[in-house]
């Protein structure tokens, strides 16, 4: 693994450059995500983000395995050097940044992501909102000071959804659950909130700037060479 320096730092020893390593842990949550990360029962992966990471760890001459840790654990977990890698419809924002490092971007800005509720629900303002721990979505009602839940999975924040356990969802949720409480379960569109974000990336250990540079670069050959392009449309069509 690539040595972390803020994970040195914070056990009070002294960070010295040392040779590097091929050898990185790629983590990512333990549930499915699609189509960014699809993770079996058997724990194989599968998906755009493992197509995109293979790529990348090919051309950057590391030898990647794979680890998995519910979403809120992720960032934490690169920071404190229990993974170099994490990834997962990770979108970057200013405050992330704060606590990691960020690749080049290969996913658009989403900014407006919308509230889904059972018709007669509350408006946001006033409504109890389920949102998943650790992503933009709980920073954004804890900023707000809204009322909210949160959930552990992307599933128990959809069961919780269906047994009515809040009012409104605020989720970027995979189109097949999303699919699901619309058309199966009745729900429907209550409203929007923008939350600026820079894209999807991964991320690594704060001052990790050997292995950012080794995933930059690959990711820019990849665009400059369509690779990028021609594994996206296959995830995105």
């Amino acid at each position: 693994m690539f040595t972390c320096p803020a994970a040195a730092t914070a056990m009070l020893v002294a960070f010295q450059p040392v040779a590097a390593v091929e050898e990185v842990i790629i983590g990512t949550e333990a549930s499915s995500y699609p189509p960014y990360i699809i993770v079996s029962p058997g724990r194989s992966v599968s998906g755009f983000e493992k197509e995109l990471a293979d790529e990348v760890c090919e051309r950057a001459s590391l030898q990647c395995s794979w680890d998995f840790a519910v979403f809120e654990d992720l960032l934490p977990g690169v920071a404190s050097g229990r993974f170099d890698i994490v990834l997962g419809g990770i979108a970057v924002t200013d405050e992330r940044k704060k606590e990691v490092d960020f690749s080049l971007s290969y996913g658009d800005p989403s900014d407006t992501i919308y509230f889904l509720g059972r018709p007669g629900a509350p408006t946001f303002d006033t409504a109890t909102i389920g949102v998943q721990s650790g992503t933009i979505f709980e920073s954004f009602v804890q900023n707000e000071h809204l009322s909210y839940r949160s959930y552990l999975t992307i599933d128990s924040l959809i069961a919780g959804a269906v047994a009515g356990e809040f009012d409104l969802l605020l989720s970027s949720l995979p189109q097949s659950d999303r699919s699901r409480l619309t058309n199966e379960n009745g729900f429907v569109e209550k409203g929007s909130a923008t939350i600026p974000d820079h894209g999807t990336a991964m991320a690594v250990c704060k001052g990790n700037t050997e292995l950012k540079g080794r995933i930059d670069t690959a990711l820019k050959a990849m665009m400059l060479d369509g690779t990028l392009e021609t594994i996206s449309d296959r995830w995105f069509p």
